[in-house]
């Protein structure tokens, strides 16, 4: 048999030829079975989504944290500098003006320099006055702030009031009317002291408190630019000035009106206890204490500017000396004065508490105008 006429050998598949310049056939990548064109794992993807979102979460997170740790502490400096500042411009009130100035008072100096010296003083006093207003309270105590240039506003003004009367005061003609309106200037003070006790105080106090800061001292509230209600009297005023004997101040133009002058005291109260002498008196503490002194006018005559005193010792410390005055008493009937105490003794404090009217021009009897208590603050 020939070799032609053996079997048909399968022929070998021709390799497809490969075009000059491309590359291999590109394979197909992925799972067996995977999704087409080759992208990534979804769920790998979206895990990767959550962990960014839950990095940028916990970074915004910290930021906040942070910037609010910031603006407490900026707070909390900007309270504690506040105060400070406050306590240092009230003690330079006492230290550069209120001491300064009585001394001129009771110097003993010719008219024209007594007047020259307190004009002196009152510079000192304006110059508290820009020191407050340059200051930049919180926000929290914008009420204190103004309270407080208030304060230093009365103190200036009052000063500049009595220096321009001071040469009259000590001159023949004049005096009485200069010497009343002294005295009537010395309330301002007063005034002062009361709205910086009363308002100044414990608005930072509070403020200090609502900040985390009770450790921080707020001002003294005792830290008074008056501190002696003798001069709220005119005869007082005339004798420290050493006005002319001739001049009766306190007295109206047309002297002293006939009949009898002056006043009982009636009672003393206090968070709704009447105190009586003799006993150890009870006073619960509590907010907005009080004294509520009733007196009535026994004399035959109408009274002007009548001064009642509340003075608390044995608690520790300097007296504490409240002060108020009624405008006018009539005849026969009953007047009453309420004098705040911002700052009570501490409980369980045995303390003594003396109640006065003060004596009025033309009064002779003065054993019916005070009374004295013995009382213990508590809880």
């Amino acid at each position: 048999m020939s070799f032609f006429d053996e079997g048909d050998e399968p022929l070998t598949e021709a390799r497809p030829r490969r075009t000059p310049g491309r590359g291999a056939p590109r394979r197909t990548s992925g799972r067996a079975g995977g999704s087409r064109g080759g992208g990534a794992d979804p769920d790998a993807l979206r895990n990767r989504r959550l962990a960014a979102m839950a990095v940028a979460l916990v970074v915004i997170i910290l930021l906040i944290i942070g910037i609010k740790s910031c603006v407490d502490s900026a707070n909390r400096n900007a309270l504690r500098s506040y105060a400070e500042s406050v306590t240092t411009i009230s003690q330079d009130s006492q230290s550069q003006v209120s001491q300064p100035f009585f001394g001129v008072l009771t110097s003993g100096a010719q008219p024209i320099e007594l007047a020259s010296k307190a004009d002196d003083v009152r510079a000192s006093a304006d110059v508290l006055v820009k020191r407050a207003e340059a200051l930049s309270p919180p926000g929290s105590l914008a009420e204190a702030q103004r309270d407080l240039v208030l304060t230093l506003v009365l103190r200036r003004d009052a000063i500049a009031r009595i220096a321009s009367k001071l040469t009259s005061a000590l001159s023949d003609q004049g005096s009485s009317t200069s010497v009343n309106q002294i005295s009537g200037q010395m309330e301002v003070f007063l005034a002062s002291d009361v709205i910086f006790s009363q308002r100044v105080v414990p608005l930072i106090s509070q403020a200090l408190s609502n900040g985390g800061l009770s450790s921080v001292p707020a001002p003294d509230p005792n830290a008074r630019f008056l501190n002696d209600l003798g001069w709220l009297q005119p005869n007082t005023v005339a004798t420290r000035l050493s006005a002319p004997v001739g001049a009766t101040p306190g007295v109206p133009p047309g002297g002293i009106a006939p009949g009898t002058h002056g006043h009982a005291l009636t009672s003393t109260a206090i968070a709704g206890v009447t105190l009586q002498s003799g006993q150890a008196n009870r006073i619960p503490l509590a907010p907005g204490l009080a004294f509520t002194v009733t007196f009535r006018n026994d004399g035959t005559n109408n009274e002007r500017n009548v001064g009642v005193t509340v003075t608390i010792t044995g608690a520790g410390g300097a007296p504490v000396t409240l002060h108020s005055v009624v405008p006018q008493t009539v005849v026969g009937q009953s007047a009453t004065a309420s004098l705040p105490l911002a700052n009570p003794p501490p409980s369980g404090t045995p303390v003594t508490i003396k109640t006065s009217i003060q004596p009025v021009p033309g009064e002779k009897t003065f054993t019916h105008n005070s009374a004295t208590y013995q009382a213990i603050f508590q809880k």
